[in-house]
Formats: C-alpha cells, sequence, structure tokens
C-alpha cells in the first residue's frame, strides 16, 4: 500500500527550545546560492505605471536555478559537505551550524542590517509599481550587492526571494502573472514538494494546523457521505488525513457500489504529474483502510455547476484558499465574484477557508508587499528556531527552498495583479462567518502543544482560529456559509 502524503509524517525527535526568536542570529552554513546574483542588462524602456495587472517589458532574466531536487534528496549525506552548493555544517568549522559567533574574517560577517535590505526592496518594489523598469532593474541590482551569496539569516533570505520574484515579474510579467504557483511538472519537482513538505510539517505546526482545524470543521458539518469541493489539492495531505478520521468512526459497510463515503472533486488549473500522483495516492491509501473513496479532477476553465457530481444523499462542502483568488485576479476583475457566485448555486453545507498567507491585506503602493516580506521573514525564523534544535540545515534549506520561495513568489503575484484580499470578496458576497468549535480550538492547541519550538498560540479573532509565533500570524482557519 503507498504512504499517504500526509502532514503528519515521522519527524525527528525535538527538545525543548527557549521562548525567542532567531531574527539577529548569524548562521555559519552555506545556503543554496539564491538566483539574483546580478542584472543582466538594463531594460530598454521606461513604462508607465500599472493599470490593474500591469505590463512591464525589459531585457529577459532568467533566474538559474541549480539545485538539483533529485540527486539532492538522493545522494548520501557524506556528498553533501561544503564543497558543493548545499549545506555544511561545518563550513567554518563552527561547533554549530547556528553559531552566533561572528567570524571576523569571514567576509559573510560583514553584511549589512535587516532594515537596508528592507529599504532596497522598498524602493525596487516602488519602482516597479511605478512602472519604471529601468529604476527598478538598478535597485534589485543594489539589493542583490548588499545581500551575502549566499544569504544567511531570515532576513536575507527572504529578501532575495522576494527579489528573485520581481526579476521575474520585470523579464515577462504576463507569464508571471498567468504561470500557476510554480506546478511540480517533473519527477524531479514532485519529489522536491514532498520532501519540502514533509520537512515543513517537522519543523512548524502551521501544516497540520491547517489540516485538522479544516478537517475538524468538515466533519462537524455533516455526516457521511461526504462530497468535498476543493480548490487547492497539491500533495493531498489533508485528505490523507481526513480519510483516516472517516475509518477511525468505523462506518457500517455497505455494498461496492454504493455511494462512496468521501467524495473529493479536485479543482485544478491544469493537471500534472503531482496532481496524477495525489489522486492515485489517496485511491490507494483509502482502499488500504477499507474506506470507498473517489476523485475526481476538473480544470478550473471547464468548472460548472453540472461539472460537479454529486448523488441525491450526498451533501457539499468547499475548501478554498487565497491561492484560487489570487489566480482569478490574474485573468480578470470580476472573476472572484463569479466563483463565489457558482459555490453559492452549488448550495454546501459549509465553506472552509484555509489562508497561510496572512500577510497580504488592503492597502496600495508597496505596503501589502512589505507586509508579505514581513511574514516570510517571521516564517523563516520560526523553521530555522525549530531546525537548530531538531531537523537541522537539510530540512530548513528544503523549506526555504520550497516553501517560502513559493509564498515569495505568490506574494508579488498578489500583489502586482492587485489581488483584493480574499475577506473583502467573501464579505461583498454577503456570506456568514461560522464560529469554529471548541472540539477544533482544542486540537489546535493541542498542536501547539507538539510544536518543536516555543512561542506558538492559538487565538479566536472574528471567528476564525489564527496560529501565532511570537505575535506574528502564520495561518488562519474560517467557516462561512453562502
Amino acid at each position: 500500500m503507498k504512504q499517504p502524503l500526509s502532514d503528519s509524517s515521522s519527524c525527528p525527535a525535538t527538545a525543548s527550545h527557549g521562548n525567542h526568536r532567531l531574527g539577529s542570529y548569524e548562521p555559519t552554513s552555506v545556503l543554496d546560492p539564491i538566483a539574483t546574483s546580478t542584472s543582466t542588462g538594463s531594460p530598454a524602456t521606461t513604462l508607465a505605471a500599472p493599470a490593474h495587472a500591469g505590463t512591464l517589458q525589459g531585457t529577459p532574466h532568467h533566474p538559474h536555478d541549480d539545485w538539483d531536487a533529485l540527486s539532492w534528496l538522493l545522494s548520501p549525506d557524506d556528498q553533501k559537505d561544503g564543497t558543493g552548493e548545499l549545506f555544511s555544517l561545518n563550513a567554518h568549522q563552527h561547533s554549530s551550524p547556528f553559531d552566533v559567533l561572528a567570524d571576523p574574517f569571514d567576509p559573510y560577517s560583514c553584511s549589512p542590517p535587516a532594515e537596508s535590505h528592507e529599504q532596497h526592496l522598498r524602493a525596487a518594489a516602488e519602482a516597479v509599481w511605478a512602472g519604471d523598469s529601468v529604476a527598478a532593474s538598478g535597485m534589485l541590482a543594489r539589493l542583490t550587492q548588499a545581500l551575502p551569496h549566499p544569504p544567511r539569516t531570515p532576513p536575507q533570505r527572504a529578501a532575495s526571494h522576494f527579489a528573485e520574484a520581481l526579476q521575474s515579474l520585470l523579464a515577462a510579467p504576463d507569464q508571471f502573472l498567468a504561470r500557476p504557483e510554480r506546478p511540480a511538472v517533473s519527477a524531479a519537482d514532485v519529489i522536491r514538494r514532498i520532501g519540502a513538505q514533509r520537512a515543513f510539517a517537522c519543523l512548524s505546526p502551521v501544516p497540520q494546523f491547517a489540516s485538522f482545524t479544516a478537517n475538524q470543521t468538515l466533519l462537524e458539518a455533516f455526516e457521511a457521505p461526504f462530497h468535498i469541493v476543493d480548490f487547492d489539492l497539491g500533495l493531498g495531505g489533508q485528505w490523507s488525513s481526513f480519510v483516516e478520521e472517516v475509518a477511525a468512526r468505523r462506518l457500517p459497510s455497505q455494498h461496492a457500489t454504493a455511494t462512496p463515503a468521501v467524495r473529493v472533486t479536485a479543482v485544478v488549473h491544469e493537471e500534472t504529474a503531482e496532481t496524477l500522483l495525489a489522486a492515485d495516492n489517496l485511491r490507494d491509501f483509502a482502499c488500504g483502510l477499507g474506506v470507498r473513496f473517489a476523485i475526481d479532477v476538473v480544470r478550473l476553465d471547464a468548472l460548472a455547476v453540472g461539472s460537479i457530481r454529486a448523488s441525491g444523499d450526498e451533501a457539499v462542502a468547499v475548501v478554498l484558499s487565497p491561492a484560487i483568488f489570487r489566480h482569478l485576479a490574474a485573468t480578470r476583475p470580476d472573476a472572484s465574484d463569479a466563483l463565489l457566485e457558482f459555490i453559492r448555486r452549488s448550495d454546501p453545507r459549509v465553506v472552509v477557508l484555509v489562508d497561510a498567507e496572512v500577510s497580504l491585506g488592503a492597502g496600495e503602493g508597496v505596503a501589502p508587499l512589505m507586509r508579505s516580506l514581513e511574514s516570510c521573514t517571521v516564517l523563516t525564523e520560526s523553521v530555522e528556531a525549530a531546525a537548530a534544535v531538531s531537523a537541522g540545515e537539510d530540512a530548513m534549506l528544503r523549506v526555504d527552498r520550497g516553501v517560502v520561495r513559493e509564498r515569495a513568489y505568490a506574494a508579488v503575484r498578489s500583489w502586482w495583479s492587485r489581488c483584493e484580499p480574499w475577506k473583502e470578496t467573501v464579505v461583498r458576497a454577503r456570506w456568514a462567518p461560522v464560529a469554529l468549535s471548541d472540539l477544533a480550538t482544542a486540537q489546535a492547541e493541542w498542536i501547539v502543544r507538539r510544536a518543536p519550538v516555543e512561542g506558538y498560540r492559538v487565538v479566536r479573532r472574528d471567528g476564525a482560529l489564527v496560529l501565532c509565533w511570537h505575535g506574528y500570524d502564520l495561518a488562519a482557519t474560517s467557516a462561512w456559509r453562502c
């Protein structure tokens, strides 16, 4: 039986950790170089400010990504030393990879403070917002010079990801907006995504928090058979844990031709190797548990009320994430409103919205983007804190490249496409919030107590459950009725 791609995969043993943040840490190890080293030249034109999703033209810049996911995952540990592009725990002969003592002869220890990184990135973003691609390229080049190579601290790594995303936007804005969240299209991409998500689940309670709070809300909304329309399938980890919960309820056996106990309609931008793997894995996993399970994959551009097949005894629930709103914002201004109207006509029992990108909010100019930079920095700090006491730098590298980098790209895409905060869209549609139960809260608090480091807390806010780390929001789950 295939193993589920679950958020609750086994993790290395962890130790207790003090209640502090690592923003001031100066790790001495070597990160994989980020593709922001130089600009290939100044764009030939200066353009006006964007209207809706803007148009920037410039000399193409192709970020160089030499991180070979497949060889890295499969290579023996003794090959991952300081001679390559990967981490070396003893790269600078310190006793700890997170030793805060700087080497006075190490050029990396002379890097400028985080504030200068934010200032350079803000200046570059302001130039992009104004449509001045020449000035933006110059600012990004200055940011590249200000950052050590490779970047070492959480603020430096977050700034490098945002700089890379802005360079990609400058090079090909139409392609940048059209590409949905860097999908996994090859076997190596899928392996990298699996490794990143498993490392993330070991180092952070965010994946478990998102899955368990959403699943508990769905289980409380109605009884089996469950028909769930999911707009963010990913690797399918949430539904493996959901199927386990359904199996634990020991539903009475029915005839083989009976309605599946769990049916998932996965709405995707396009079918990829990742989508096919997730669907096959879920089918095999549910079969091994004796749960009747079916999954249908529907392309977003072919979505219609009739494409969601439901039998007479099935109730429908919907799971959303900010990614669908971001993708629709790049197509046409009213696409999100059309989606919510489609969902309303599907008459779901409940709509669960899992938001792990709580940094974006209302505002003009570069303010939303800078809030996203802060959010990615805090997420990186929390992961680094856990890596320092448990899984080590290899796992942190996977999360940095496979999770934080993708969130930086997503933030730039939302910002440039003028994506309205999802909550404003939902409130305008007159959806009513549904308070999450005490049991969902208890489960979230249990997850926090099992976190690798201290500093996490669950709070209730406007009916939603919010996961915080040292006062900064990392994820939120809310429920709505149409």
